[in-house]
């Protein structure tokens, strides 16, 4: 049966004409009275009213199970599909935001590194800076010009005068520029220095010649402590307070207490004379062996035809 209320007003239900045996009104339906043999039927039913043919097609109750199964299956075909489609479309959703979440992660980790870097570069540069200032010229250094600057900072210190230290050696500076024409003895803080183009020449011990006068240095410094006999080239000079006495003449006894001998040595412009000879010394006369008193020699001898007792090699007249 199908419906005439799907199709028609109520009030134009009773003016319809049938020209189908096969088809006959029962209230407001349509009723089939034979089943066609094929899945689809079409009657047609005149409307005298509305004065137009309606197509209206049958479907049997196989072919309405079958057309219901066809369209559940459609409809359920179509539910799997969207389902599917919408299951899809939420994994490619999903998916999509695990690759927006991935790549905002692997972004954040390029921005972290880049930050990273960035931290290392700089903390590189900043040690970079810090090496450079603090591997620029300190102290002594040779310039282009071949002179010898003090340095702070890189930069030359005019401020400096003192003495400054250079691979092992220490030299006199003075307004930031090495003094190297700075000879002999040098006085600073007190204490005098010997010096040769401006270095302390700390592996020196001896005498050396400052201002026309001669001097005992103990390795650089001028050693006023030194008193007594001192060896230099080969002779033997007598020093006192550090200073070489050159206008000392005759006996000098070398005190044990000043780390002598307790020898009389015969001494003339402060140097031992190597003599063997009777010497004068205080308005007395002396005997002489190799420039040291005969301590030890007593007797008579003649001098200048005058006869001498000698005791403890001091002649005495007879």
């Amino acid at each position: 049966m199908i419906s005439l209320t799907e199709l028609f007003d109520e009030d134009e239900i009773g003016n319809i004409v049938l020209d189908n045996s096969n088809v006959s009104i029962s209230g407001n339906y349509f009723v089939l009275t034979e089943q066609p043999e094929t899945i689809r039927y079409t009657y047609i039913i005149q409307n005298v009213y509305m004065g137009v043919t309606l197509e209206l097609g049958y479907i049997s109750s196989e072919t309405e199970a079958q057309t219901e199964t066809e369209t559940e299956t459609e409809a359920q075909t179509e539910a799997e599909t969207e389902t599917e489609t919408e299951t899809q479309t939420e994994a490619e959703t999903e998916t999509e935001a695990q690759t927006e979440k991935q790549t905002e992660a692997a972004s954040q980790t390029e921005k972290q590194t880049e930050s990273g870097t960035q931290t290392e570069s700089q903390a590189e540069t900043e040690n970079q800076t810090e090496t450079s200032v603090a591997t620029g010229l300190q102290g002594l250094a040779i310039n282009e010009e071949g002179v010898w600057n003090y340095y702070t900072d890189d930069q030359v210190d005019t401020s400096y005068s003192g003495i400054a230290e250079y691979n092992g050696g220490r030299f006199f500076v003075a307004n930031g520029i090495l003094c190297s024409d700075a000879n002999g003895l040098n006085l600073y803080e007190d204490k005098w220095y010997f010096l040769a183009n401006g270095q302390i020449q700390e592996d020196y011990t001896g005498l050396a010649l400052y201002d026309g006068e001669w001097f005992y240095i103990t390795e650089g410094v001028l050693d006023i402590e030194m008193n007594g006999l001192v060896l230099y080239d080969e002779h033997y000079f007598l020093v006192a307070a550090g200073r070489l006495l050159t206008d000392y003449n005759g006996l000098w006894l070398n005190s044990s207490t000043i780390g002598g001998d307790d020898k009389w040595y015969f001494i003339a412009a402060g140097m031992v004379q190597n003599v063997s000879q009777i010497v004068e010394y205080g308005g007395e006369f002396f005997i002489v062996e190799n420039g040291v008193l005969a301590s030890e020699y007593n007797g008579i001898i003649e001098y200048d035809g005058v006869e001498f007792i000698v005791v403890n090699g001091q002649l005495y007249e007879s």
